[in-house]
């Protein structure tokens, strides 16, 4: 039993690198995609469809690669636009970056730099048209304060929940893997009984890991 044991400990490592190696690429691959189809889009002058592309590279979103790019350009892009006084255009382009970030938070919030400032830029904006062109500068500041305390991302409800979903998933899938080695594995020529009574702590752990990544997703 120790034997197998300390067997099945590297070759869940082993399966579990695979799994992230796989995924990581998988990730990469798509945000590369749709930021090329952003960046296209872009060139070709349709910033609807621009937007769009970025925000689904930021739904493939990565510490690394092409999910950063894509976040740094789409707010270069809105800044560009509000150089030039293209200010709803710039606002749709901030709401899709502080979307699509927000929405690949987990126990952490990404981009933290980029959310605050799309966050000023977007309470700017809302209380320039709230109180009209001829509102002082003064007036436009206190009411874009109000509005940013609004869209403070301190202020969202139960974000330490995200990691607990996170382990979830992650004790999950490792015990997926460990439940088919413990059955079908080295061990595989004793009866299904014994096969079974030595995969009682992985099936314990995969219902565990499933229960916390679903309470964990529903609690967030």
């Amino acid at each position: 039993m120790k034997k197998a044991f300390k067997r099945i400990i590297p070759a869940l490592f082993a399966v579990a690198a695979v799994y992230l190696i796989f995924l990581g690429t998988m990730m990469e691959l798509r945000a590369h995609a749709e930021l090329e189809k952003a960046r296209l889009s872009i060139k070709h002058g349709d910033l609807d469809s621009g937007n769009r592309h970025y925000f689904q590279a930021l739904n493939w979103y990565a510490p690394w690669g092409s999910s950063q790019r894509a976040a740094d350009e789409l707010m270069s892009l809105a800044k560009e636009n509000m150089r030039h006084g293209f200010k709803q255009e710039a606002y749709q382009s901030l709401l899709r970056l502080r979307g699509g970030l927000l929405a690949a938070r987990s126990f952490y919030v990404p981009r933290m730099d980029l959310i605050e400032s799309a966050n000023s830029l977007i309470s700017l904006y809302l209380a320039e048209i709230r109180l009209g062109p001829g509102a002082s500068h003064e007036a436009i500041t206190a009411r874009a304060q109000e509005y940013l305390q609004l869209y403070s991302v301190e202020k969202l409800p139960r974000q330490s929940w995200y990691f607990f979903a996170v382990l979830g998933f992650f004790l999950w899938v490792v015990a997926g893997f460990w439940v088919i080695y413990a059955i079908y594995g080295p061990t595989r020529a004793n009866g299904l009984r014994m096969r079974l009574k030595m995969a009682r702590i992985p099936m314990a752990i995969f219902v565990y890991g499933y229960a916390l990544w679903i309470v964990g997703m529903s609690v967030a």
